[in-house]
């Protein structure tokens, strides 16, 4: 019965260990993997709330341990791009570390900005590890088009 209890598990230790060879063949292909310590690290996207007031909008990203000099934000005519990126820069060969992923962490986001958001007036603040922007409405003018 032994036998058969090994026969029975071994075609789902497979699919397990497959699975996992799996994820770790998508954590790899991943776009912008970042070089750290000898370890591949994919980016992150940040968690993002988006509210719309009737003055403007409001976007908080979550950014723990980043550091305002480590953010960069890029705004076009249709999207606004947030890289960020968190260097430890500590020494850690006397540490004990037997794997360290945490050195260095990169986070983006792309949010497309609606057609009333005045990019030319957004503000940004960096503050306990959330970053909120503030972008205005813009007035949007109608014009008005007589039928021929």
């Amino acid at each position: 019965m032994n036998n058969e209890n090994q026969k029975c598990c071994k075609p789902q230790n497979n699919a397990i260990e497959d699975i996992g060879r799996a994820m770790d063949s998508i954590k790899l292909t991943v776009g912008g993997m970042v070089q750290s310590a000898g370890n591949m690290i994919a980016p992150h996207f940040p968690a993002v709330d988006i509210i719309d007031n009737f003055d403007g909008y409001i976007i908080n990203i979550d950014l723990p341990g980043i550091s305002k000099e480590n953010v960069s934000l890029e705004c076009s005519d249709h999207a606004l791009v947030i890289k960020a990126t968190r260097i430890d820069e500590e020494e850690t060969k006397s540490a004990g570390y037997i794997k360290r992923e945490r050195g260095v962490s990169t986070a983006y986001r792309r949010i497309e900005l609606p057609e009333d958001a005045d990019r030319d007036n957004l503000e940004a603040e960096l503050v306990n590890g959330v970053l909120r922007i503030d972008i205005p409405k813009k007035e949007m003018s109608v014009r008005k088009i007589d039928l021929k």
